[in-house]
């Protein structure tokens, strides 16, 4: 029975890749996603890691853009092709990721009656409506979580005193999981010193066949950021940092992570987005919160005390991250994705309640079938071409394409999906862009220097970008078309 489900998942999710070609561009692609593609794709190009095919940028995760580029490199630099190849890209990722996944279960919870229910496993990470968003929005999120089921699953096979070995493989992998995603070095890094303090002074030595291969990993990436930009910090988190202690950033940070007691349920727009049914869903966690400490208190106590307590450096590590985001960044619409390792946890530790309840077996079954059902329909009505689709192509990049000529720079601060389907896009909030980033408090005169007379964003950010006196520097309206307007100079 989930063998033939697992089969109706993939097959939908191939489908994906074969949509029309005025499709192919919405979702589960987002806006920050062609961010990254636009560089794999300029890659393939040989241009560089550049954006916009002139400026060189930091302001993408290096591992699965350099990844991505061989899909591009394979559809010759064609966009739409290479938005196929990419969505099957993903669903290999996302395949491996999901038999990584009950293969993780099946070792934290090593019972005959878990087995049984790894193909249901399998499924629900497949049908998670979370996961598939975090799999398929051309991030690198999906990869992401497939790093870090395969560094538990290394934990979880760490011997009493680790060989150099293990020690060599484990600073390959998180060597190339910080490539995939920066922050990823401070749950390393937690990890990392745990080896170092609680081994004798004679066995330390043997941290630095780990450390070693991380360091020769990551040292180009954060060689060429610097040499090229004179800073460790990639644009990205560079144009989102703000250090303040907020309670708007300590809510979003709380309602991110609970959203993930509805993995099946969620989407860019969840369904309990409303007020009440943020309050229901809080209640939820705070009923939920218990049942998971006890499952996590299961768990480990079948735990080898030196994997039980690597595992629980790893855990402190991914708190300090969030930690870390909560107080440096103020984009609270991405905790999302940022808080994807820490949601992992507690969509596993769901399932492991889940199967592990006296509930009988049928409501069991009927849990994975619900939300199997709930995939299908929303999967569905993407091949159907239903729904709000992604905005940025329907109505920004089709007002450009109507007023602006071909040959003119047009200028925004949200350019990730007009980036990839147009030439001459100029970023000015400096994700990808480190001179605009540079030059954030005087854009106006960036732009006057770059001789850019176009713009289109929301009209919100007409004044942040413009000024408040766009209008008596010669900008006016051209059009206006959902939720962006048209400037020209």
């Amino acid at each position: 029975m989930y063998r033939i489900a697992r089969y109706i998942v993939y097959t939908l999710l191939l489908a994906l890749a074969f949509r029309q070609d005025v499709s192919i561009a919405n979702n589960p692609l987002q806006e920050d996603g062609y961010y990254s593609l636009s560089v794999a794709r300029n890659l393939a190009l040989g241009n560089g890691c550049t954006v916009d095919g002139v400026l060189p940028t930091s302001g993408f995760q290096p591992l699965v853009t350099t990844l991505s580029s061989l899909c591009f490199f394979a559809s010759g630099g064609d966009r739409i092709l290479g938005l196929r190849f990419y969505l099957i890209f993903s669903l290999v990722v996302s395949a491996i990721a999901a038999s990584m996944f009950a293969r993780l279960i099946a070792r934290l919870v090593p019972k005959d009656a878990t087995r049984r229910w790894l193909p249901a496993m399998e499924l629900g990470y497949l049908t998670s409506l979370y996961v598939f968003t975090l799999h398929f929005n051309g991030l690198e999120t999906g990869m992401l979580l497939l790093g870090y089921e395969l560094l538990a699953l290394h934990v979880l096979a760490m011997p009493t005193e680790p060989s150099r070995g293990w020690m060599t493989r484990l600073g390959v992998l998180l060597g190339l999981m910080i490539l995939t995603r920066i922050d990823v070095l401070i749950p390393a890094a937690f990890l990392l010193a745990w080896l170092m303090l609680l081994r004798t002074s004679a066995k330390r030595v043997s941290v630095v066949f780990a450390a070693v291969p991380l360091v020769l990993i990551i040292m180009p990436w954060f060689g060429y950021v610097y040499r090229t930009f004179g800073t460790f910090m990639p644009s990205g988190g560079a144009a989102q940092t703000s250090i303040a202690f907020t309670t708007e950033r300590i809510e979003q940070a709380f309602f991110n992570i609970s959203e993930t007691l509805f993995p099946f349920a969620f989407l860019r727009f969840h369904l309990l987005s409303t007020f009440w049914g943020e309050l229901a869903r809080t209640a939820c966690f705070l009923m939920v919160l218990p049942v998971l400490l006890r499952a996590t208190q299961d768990v480990g106590s079948g735990l080898q005390a030196h994997v039980r307590q690597a595992l629980f450096s790893l855990g402190l590590g991914l708190c300090s991250m969030v930690g870390y985001y909560v107080l440096t960044n103020f984009a609270t619409w991405h905790y999302t994705r940022y808080f994807a390792p820490v949601a992992l946890i507690i969509f596993a530790l769901g399932l492991i309640v889940l199967i592990g309840s006296s509930m009988h077996d049928l409501y069991k079954h009927l849990a994975f079938g619900a939300g199997f059902g709930l995939f299908v329909v929303v999967v569905g009505a993407m091949l159907l071409g239903k729904g709000a689709g992604n905005e940025m192509i329907n109505d920004q990049v089709a007002l450009v394409e109507r007023h602006v000529p071909k040959s003119a720079i047009v200028a925004s601060g949200q350019t990730g999906t007009l980036g990839f389907m147009r030439d001459l896009v100029l970023n000015i909030d400096g994700k990808v862009n480190h001179e605009a980033l540079r030059r954030r408090n005087d854009i106006p005169r960036y732009l006057s220097d770059c001789h850019v007379h176009w713009f289109c964003d929301e009209p919100e950010l007409v004044e942040r970008f413009l000024g408040a006196s766009w209008q008596q520097d010669g900008w006016r309206v051209i059009g206006q078309r959902g939720n962006f307007v048209l400037l020209h100079k």
